[in-house]
């Protein structure tokens, strides 16, 4: 009974924490449509409605000006319908949307990223000076390194920047060290700033287990795939034929001390024969080229003014980073299957709204420049994609055709609509 009643305890946060993620989401979008009401509502635009989610009206209220308030079905996000947005009037109305001066219309069109971007700030901000955020630190020096042996760098180390680039996201380390021999860092350690000289990199031949066997029995600690094979008899393994050497030394019957590194960069001893050691593991071998240390996050406090000092450029990395993954499903860089449609941001973000304030200010910060990134991109249908037909109209001193720019926008619309599903199922096909 009380299985049942725990299981269902937490089936209903699971299902409220997704309600929660789902209007996380509504509330982002009618963001950046609000951000279009207002640049048209300062500039003198006919705006007839703005909604709230999508479908059936459930309820509406009309203002004494014309505009309707109103709130749809399904909670799909929103919209804000300006008069004349997809036709030229035969009749002059007053403010219609394809009437006004194009850079009026310019400026409505990338109001919303403009406010999803400013949303974001205010998120990062927050974040940052209230909860602290996460950055890449030193889990564990190997000591094959030639940091450690070295003293370049020590467990707990924070990476501050490297070769002067200040690092905003876990992704900017790999990126940052990426084909150097050395590169410097500042790193935080014990709370103070310390820049360390010429930390190399090495190439590095790790002996991986692909299977333990079952029938042996292995003790407190069971080798996993992944693992990696760090010493044998206190001699470190880090070279391809390295382990295969150390034991032809060894007779079968001889009794040795393995130490093996988990997922989590946490030694584990195991003492065998090595006979035993032969028969129950199977291995393959991977070479890299690194630094020599298992990477970790550690928590990093700013003040306010350390934190408005990263919130732009973190905000910039990060559209930066949505751009490289955008070009790189072009390049085959970045497969579909990475990437996440509706039903996959929701969960995600229904996870880590499970998580805190902290968590959840950056998530919403990330998603919106998100939404301010794609956006704008020259798509149909989206507001990149319009901004360039006004600037070809300002250009021509006459439209395209509004009906040609109508099937244009519909063929876009189905098009991201078929791919944001088609990636939802190959998650789980």
């Amino acid at each position: 009974m009380i299985n049942i009643i725990s299981n269902f305890s937490s089936a209903i946060g699971q299902f409220l924490y997704i309600l929660l993620a789902i209007a996380l989401l509504l509330v982002m979008v009618l963001i950046h449509e609000f951000g279009h009401y207002t640049a048209g509502k300062l500039l003198g635009f006919k705006i007839n409605e703005f909604a709230v989610g999508m479908g059936p009206k459930i309820l509406s209220k009309k203002k004494k000006n014309g505009e309707v308030f109103s709130l749809r079905a399904f909670p799909l996000g929103g919209f804000c319908a300006f008069e004349g947005e997809n036709e030229d009037s035969s009749e002059p109305v007053p403010g219609a949307f394809n009437n006004q001066a194009p850079w009026k219309r310019i400026i409505v069109l990338v109001s919303g990223a403009l406010f999803n971007f400013l949303t974001a700030v205010v998120c990062i901000v927050i974040a940052f000076s209230a909860f602290g955020d996460t950055a890449v630190s030193v889990g564990k020096v190997y000591e094959y390194s030639p940091s450690y042996t070295q003293g370049k760098l020590q467990e707990g180390d924070v990476f501050y920047s490297v070769n002067g680039k200040l690092i905003y996201l876990a992704a900017d380390f790999s990126s940052y060290i990426s084909g150097k021999e050395t590169f410097d860092a500042v790193v935080i350690r014990d709370g103070e700033y310390v820049e360390v000289k010429d930390i190399p990199m090495g190439e590095y031949h790790i002996n991986y287990v692909q299977a333990s066997s079952a029938d042996y029995d292995f003790g407190d600690y069971r080798p996993e795939y992944g693992h990696a094979l760090y010493k044998i008899n206190g001699q470190l393994i880090y070279e391809g034929d390295q382990k295969d050497i150390v034991l032809s030394s060894i007779e079968d019957g001889e009794t040795i001390e393995v130490v093996f590194i988990d997922n989590y960069a946490k030694e584990h001893t195991i003492t065998m024969t090595k006979a035993d050691f032969v028969k129950n593991i199977s291995w393959y071998n991977q070479s890299y080229k690194g630094v020599g240390i298992a990477t970790n996050y550690a928590h990093v406090d700013y003040t306010f003014g350390q934190a408005l000092s990263r919130t732009f450029p973190y905000c910039f990395r990060v559209g930066g980073l949505i751009l490289e993954t955008l070009g790189g499903l072009f390049t085959g860089a970045v497969g579909v299957n990475e990437m996440s449609g509706p039903v996959g941001t929701i969960g995600l973000t229904s996870q880590i709204v499970s998580t805190g304030i902290g968590n959840i200010l950056l998530l919403v910060a990330i998603i919106s420049v998100n939404l301010a990134v794609f956006n704008l991109l020259p798509v149909p249908a989206l507001d990149g994609c319009q901004v360039i037909f006004v600037i070809i109209e300002w250009i021509r001193k006459k439209p395209i055709d509004r009906n040609l720019q109508g099937y244009i926008n519909f063929a876009g619309l189905v098009f991201i609509l078929l791919f944001a599903v088609m990636i939802d199922l190959l998650k789980v096909f």
